[in-house]
């Protein structure tokens, strides 16, 4: 018996047994974290009523259950809005939310809003709502929680957000497919 989280490497052959398994607990929690960088720039266009654009790239870990289940990935979202106020700022981010992240390439729409404020440091924070399977998911894109930077004056806006994460394959998943079985995927609370 293993150790949660141990790796063991067999010596039998690749048809005999799988030749790299791990312990796991089915349907472990699953979470992702990233840093990256984001800015956003908002101004009047007529009297106060004005335009914003928003965006950010960040790379980050996805844990699947297990670490034969995780993955890195990169993250990049763009965002329009109608906003009122002025503000230029940029800055670094981190995010941390439950769910692993799927390989591959995924692009998700959804309604985004911010509020920025800055003199020299800057704080923001925004969110997006996308509807998947009729649940409603909220993430972070441009000046969002955990954001340092720097940034001048004070805007708020909402518009529409696209975001495209593009998620590598699991160790699993690349063992699989060169032929050395490595079993399924542990699973996700």
């Amino acid at each position: 018996m293993m150790a949660s989280g141990e790796i063991r490497l067999s010596t039998m052959t690749m048809r005999q047994m799988p030749v790299l398994a791990q312990s796991q607990t089915p349907h472990s929690p699953c979470y992702n974290a990233s840093m990256g960088i984001s800015g956003s720039v908002m101004g009047p266009v007529i009297g106060p009523v004005g335009v914003g654009l928003s965006g950010g790239q960040s790379l980050g870990f996805s844990y699947g259950g297990s670490l034969l289940d995780s993955s890195f990935f990169w993250s990049g979202t763009v965002a329009g809005m109608i906003s009122g106020g002025v503000f230029a700022g940029i800055g670094f981010t981190g995010q941390h939310s439950s769910g692993s992240i799927a390989s591959g390439v995924t692009t998700t729409t959804a309604v985004h809003g911010e509020i920025n404020a800055g003199v020299g440091i800057d704080a923001g924070v925004s969110g997006d709502w996308a509807s998947s399977d009729g649940n409603v998911g909220v993430g972070v894109a441009g000046s969002g929680p955990g954001q340092v930077g720097y940034g001048e004056g004070l805007g708020a806006g909402l518009g529409v957000s696209i975001t495209t994460t593009v998620g590598s394959p699991t160790l699993r998943q690349l063992l699989n497919n060169l032929g050395f079985p490595a079993g399924s995927a542990a699973g996700c609370n």
